[in-house]
């Protein structure tokens, strides 16, 4: 098994553990005030801010123009490099994140004296 197809395994299972089975791709709307803040913050190359946050030009286009979602921890990167008026509602729904959330929920239901059982 290769490291994408485990790595999909996990994640539809943590999907449905969660009850969480409706995730599907979407086109998202291009993140323009990220962009805003960035080119004002930032008045250099896109280059360099990709850089900055330790991926590549393209990736960082990639993800301002909605064509891909950005990880939980690049999300908290790129907070992070653009300052407060940066918040993480502006990336949108982060459905990796939403996943965890649930998980940790669903793990504080469980009564502590099932973990004694075992």
């Amino acid at each position: 098994m290769d490291k994408q197809s485990k790595y999909l395994t996990s994640y539809w299972s943590l999907a449905q553990f969660t009850g969480v089975t409706d995730i599907k791709r979407k086109k998202r709307p291009p993140l323009m005030d990220l962009v805003e803040l960035r080119k004002a913050k930032f008045p250099g190359k896109r280059v360099e801010f990709a850089a900055s946050l330790g991926i590549v030009a393209a990736h960082l286009l990639s993800i301002e123009r909605g064509r891909r979602t950005p990880s939980p921890a690049l999300a908290a990167r790129w907070i992070e490099a653009l300052g407060p008026p940066a918040e993480l509602a502006m990336f949108g729904p982060l459905p990796e994140l939403e996943i965890a959330i649930k998980a940790a929920k669903h793990v504080a239901r469980i009564e502590p004296g099932y973990y004694e059982a075992a």
